[in-house]
């Protein structure tokens, strides 16, 4: 519940989080209360990256399904993860520590718009092996 009581926003998010498509990513156009919105969420494998690295990342992959909603898809994306193994020898003790680094490449050519739409809401599975970031923005038909 937010601060300031129970709003609008607090409804469509537990509607986005239980939807069966999107709740775990995609976009749709999804009726909550009096309004349309079209909602999009992006998923992310937290494989420890920093939260703010998480949001950047899912926020792109939300734009990116609410593109292909739209307008269809023209996005190119990359990913790469490093794991190093570094073995230490000290005193007769071998110490074993391994290190992941995580690289991920997006391009976009998207529409203004789409990046104009609100966060909505972020978070991670029950898990917390993947993360969510939820975009929206509403709807009218004239």
């Amino acid at each position: 519940m937010s601060t300031y009581g129970w709003s609008q926003n607090d409804t469509l998010i537990q509607v986005v989080k239980n939807h069966p498509i999107i709740g775990i990513g995609g976009a749709e156009v999804i009726s909550c209360g009096e309004q349309t919105y079209i909602v999009s969420v992006g998923f992310v494998e937290n494989k420890g990256q920093s939260r703010s690295s998480l949001e950047r990342i899912g926020k792109i992959k939300a734009e990116k399904e609410v593109t292909i909603l739209v307008n269809g898809s023209d996005f190119t994306s990359s990913a790469m993860a490093i794991i190093e193994e570094v073995v230490t020898t000290k005193n007769g003790v071998q110490t074993v520590e391994q290190q992941t680094s995580y690289f991920e490449n997006i391009k976009e050519n998207s529409e203004g718009y789409i990046h104009s739409m609100k966060k909505l809401e972020s978070w991670k599975s029950e898990d917390k092996s993947m993360f969510y970031f939820a975009i929206y923005t509403p709807i009218s038909f004239n």
